[in-house]
């Protein structure tokens, strides 16, 4: 064990915890006491979640931001005067809250604007980080890296020079950064080192190797059971439930709610019919030929908080796909595939794409890689899907010019920051070939700052002169994964403070 200075670590924690979840969290908290010396902290969103955590018996203390916001209402900080201007520089106009969190009303008090509900939460850490030494405070490990408070926590992390640790699982691979932008200063190096010097015979052949590892895993039934996976109420307990409301005591309550159903129906199907009508510019398995020419835009999930905060000026999907539209030679057309994670699709988009006679939606259950493969180039506004189209040796377009994963070097990819370079970037993509050696820098510098999910943190890596690909183990297990997290994130954190 390193002994150090004590350090005190805050793990925050956003997602309600299943077993799994707890587990990785208790392993973490186990093997960071044996590698560093540390006051584990917990921090949550609402009451229920702290029960959760403080059952583990292994955090010195935790703190749910429900109590936080009711502390912060009862003495009147919640009012947009106790908001300093030195917040002004980190944007925070640019993120969209909701005033509940799975049901928990945080605000029930006077904060009833945008501005009161920013100034409310700064309040909240502020008072957290004055009220308790907090070194680190960590992002990971149950998707909190996805949670929409971040830039918000992030912010009074810097102000108050605390160290920020984010632990992602882009290309599901673990990488750890320090900035919710994912700009990776290890990755940088070893890109640059890479262009400059190049790849050698060898490493270009693991490299290859584990790209066509991963592509394999994301075709397999286990992964796209993992994204297509729905659950369904059981018959029984439905028919079960609507016997009991028929009952004559319920007979009133069952006549409400018949009319309520009744009601809902009509407008769904209202709906629908908008729905289907739009439709008819879908295009489902096996409908694309071989000699088709198009540009493939893959959006964020819906609700992507990092959508509007890294690209707030290209966030509003039905105006991106307009202007691609516009920007398009007559020879090519523009698909447009939902992300797998978002049900259902926003009616205003499709009413857009059935306007345009270029756009058209594809099936999300159709192969990602084959419709990668045959497009021209692709386009996304901040998400990891990013790296499936570098994978296929693709050209990337972005919009905006913040650095989400690629930094500010001339990484691969082409940064559209004003709509009238789009239809010159699209038709250099479309007469030029990719840079295929930029483009294996920088997915061998990915792969060699990560850590793959697989057995041990001490297992052959698909980079490593060692590697044998015909014995490696396969790209992901699922039931391993979070505790291979759990110890990397553990054992960054005592490379930090030893």
């Amino acid at each position: 064990m390193v002994v150090i200075t004590m350090k005190t670590i805050a793990l925050f924690v956003s997602a309600p915890i299943d077993k799994v979840k707890r587990d990785s969290l208790s392993l973490f908290l186990t093997e960071i006491g044996n590698r560093v010396s540390v006051v584990p902290y917990g921090i949550c969103e609402t009451n229920d979640d702290r029960k959760c955590i403080d059952s583990l018996g292994n955090f010195h203390s935790s703190f749910a931001l429900q109590d936080l916001v009711a502390r912060c209402v009862a003495t009147g900080l919640d009012n947009t005067k106790y908001l300093p201007d030195k917040y002004q520089k980190y944007n925070l106009q640019r993120v969209r809250l909701k005033t509940s969190v799975r049901g928990a009303n945080l605000f029930s008090g006077s904060a009833t604007n945008f501005n009161s509900l920013i100034c409310l939460y700064i309040k909240c850490f502020e008072i957290l980080f004055e009220e308790n030494k907090i070194d680190c405070v960590c992002f990971g490990l149950d998707g909190a890296c996805n949670n929409r408070l971040i830039p918000i926590l992030e912010a009074v992390c810097r102000e108050f020079a605390i160290d920020t640790v984010y632990l992602t699982n882009p290309l599901h691979r673990f990488v750890i950064y320090d900035n919710l932008a994912r700009v990776s200063e290890k990755i940088e190096e070893v890109y640059l080192d890479k262009i400059e010097n190049g790849l050698s015979h060898a490493e270009i052949q693991r490299l290859v190797n584990a790209i066509t590892a991963y592509i394999e895993f994301k075709r397999t039934d286990m992964w796209l059971g993992q994204v297509s996976g729905t659950s369904k109420i059981g018959g029984n307990e439905t028919k079960y439930f609507h016997n009991k409301l028929r009952l004559p005591s319920m007979r009133p309550s069952y006549q409400a709610i018949k009319l309520l159903a009744f009601q809902l129906y009509r407008i769904c199907s209202d709906r629908n019919n908008i729905e289907r009508r739009l439709w008819s510019k879908r295009i489902a398995n096996g409908m694309i030929s071989n000699d088709e020419k198009y540009i493939l835009l893959l959006p964020n999930k819906a609700l992507n908080y990092r959508t509007n905060f890294i690209a707030p000026f290209y966030s509003d999907l039905r105006t991106i796909i307009r202007n691609i539209s516009l920007s398009l030679p007559f020879t090519h057309s523009l698909l447009v595939r939902n992300h797998p994670g978002t049900r259902g699709y926003d009616v205003s988009c499709l009413e857009e794409v059935h306007a345009l006679e270029n756009v058209a939606f594809v099936d999300s259950e159709m192969d990602l890689f084959d419709l990668i493969n045959q497009a021209d180039a692709v386009c996304t506004i901040a998400g990891s899907v990013s790296l499936d189209a570098l994978l296929c040796y693709k050209h990337l377009i972005t919009f905006g010019n913040q650095p989400y994963l690629f930094g500010d070097t001339q990484a691969p990819v082409f940064r559209v920051t004003d709509w009238e370079e789009l239809p010159t970037v699209i038709q250099s993509c479309i007469h030029n070939e990719p840079d295929k050696e930029q483009i294996l820098a920088y997915l061998y510098a990915f792969i060699k700052a990560s850590v793959g999910m697989t057995v041990s943190l001490e297992h052959t890596d698909w980079l490593d002169e060692d590697c044998d690909p015909s014995k490696n183990q396969p790209w992901f297990k699922l039931e391993e994964w979070q505790n291979i997290g759990a110890r990397y994130l553990a054992r960054h954190l005592e490379q930090m403070y030893a």
